[in-house]
Order: structure tokens, then sequence, then C-alpha cells
């Protein structure tokens, strides 16, 4: 049965709705109907503020857009409530979200970039890979320590001849790691041939969205 936290139910639903949010930043209502999700679970969390339903206006198409992602109060519940159905590993981007100027929590929060970038990981994340490739999801902050790891030599060609992408997956059924940058039209040449350099330094090839 549902445990209750005040007045929302903690559900299977409400967990996957903060894990992908946890992932790929944002959502919007074509994507919960997708991932079949309670949508009245969404309107309550809005209703608590535990999700922030955002509208701005789309760079490329010139008209407005609404869309989901995790608010203050909402990492807070997460943490305290959800631990058991939405993991906090895999925060979208290196935002550790803060109160009234006290860290919220040491895991790494959803750091919003733009629409038009984030809407693109969200539609690949929801539409493109299976649930086991979904748990297998690493986001691009923790690409940026595996390199270090892995190179702690080379940690100083990041951001200058290197640049991790946005997040990396592992293919269901051939074990191979894909690396993936959802790309707007400001990206130049020289950002893309770092991703390269990324993605030759890790010996896997680069999907661009």
């Amino acid at each position: 049965m549902a445990k209750k936290n005040g007045t929302i139910e903690v559900t299977k639903d409400l967990g996957i709705i903060f894990r992908t949010l946890n992932r790929v930043g944002i959502t919007d209502e074509e994507l919960v109907q997708a991932l079949k999700l309670d949508a009245k679970l969404i309107e309550k969390a809005i209703e608590l503020k535990l999700i922030k339903k955002c509208t701005e206006m789309n760079k490329e198409t010139r008209s407005p857009v609404t869309f989901y992602r995790i608010d203050k109060k909402g990492l807070r519940f997460q943490n305290n409530v959800l631990k058991k159905h939405a993991e906090t590993k895999h925060m979208y981007k290196d935002s550790r979200m803060t109160i009234a100027g006290k860290q919220l929590s040491s895991n790494r929060h959803y750091g919003y970039q733009s629409y038009e970038h984030d809407i693109k990981i969200a539609r690949y994340y929801t539409y493109n890979l299976t649930q086991k490739e979904k748990d297998s999801f690493i986001n691009e902050t923790e690409l940026r320590e595996m390199f270090i790891d892995r190179f702690p030599n080379r940690k100083q060609e990041l951001n200058h001849s290197i640049s991790t992408t946005d997040f990396a997956y592992t293919k269901e059924g051939i074990s191979e790691v894909s690396l993936v940058e959802s790309i707007t039209s400001n990206y130049s040449e020289n950002e893309l041939q770092m991703k390269e350099n990324f993605g030759e330094a890790l010996g896997a090839s680069v999907e661009y969205i």
C-alpha cells in the first residue's frame, strides 16, 4: 500500500517522476503521458511546491512552452521521504541546491541549462532508452569525475581541449557505452571537436541530438 506524506501519496509513480527529473532535469505533459504516469500526482506535487511548473519562450520556435522541474522543497522531500523510490545518485548537472544560504543536500541537484537543450535530453531518455538503459544513465558531472579518475594527468585538458558529453548509458544487449550530447545552434565547431576528443579518450562514439 502506498504511504502518505501530508497530502500526497508516496507511490512508485511519484518515485519515477522524481527519478526522471533527477536524471534529465525537466519533463513535460507529453513525456509524463509517454511514461504512463498519473498526471494527478504532478498536479498535487505542483500544489505542494515539490515540483515547479515553468513557462518560458522557446527560443527556436518563438512560442511559449511549459515544463516541470524539481523545486527546492521537492529536493528536501525527496531526500527525506523518497529515498527508496527516487535515487539521488544521478542528479542532472552539478548544482548543489541551497536554502537561505544553507546547503540542502550533498547530492548534486539538477541545474537547468535551457529548455531547448534539456528537453532533447528528456525526450531521448523517455523515448529511446529501455528501462535497463535508463538505470545505467551517467550524467555529465559523473562523466567528468570518471575521466579524472581514469586520466588524472589529463585533468587540465577538461574545458580546454576536452569537454564531457551531457550523459552516457550502456546499450542493452551489447554492453557498449554510448555518449550523448544535446546540441543547439549556438554550438561551435571547436565545442563539437572537444566532445569528439572526450569520446576518443573513452573509446566511445558520440551521438548528437
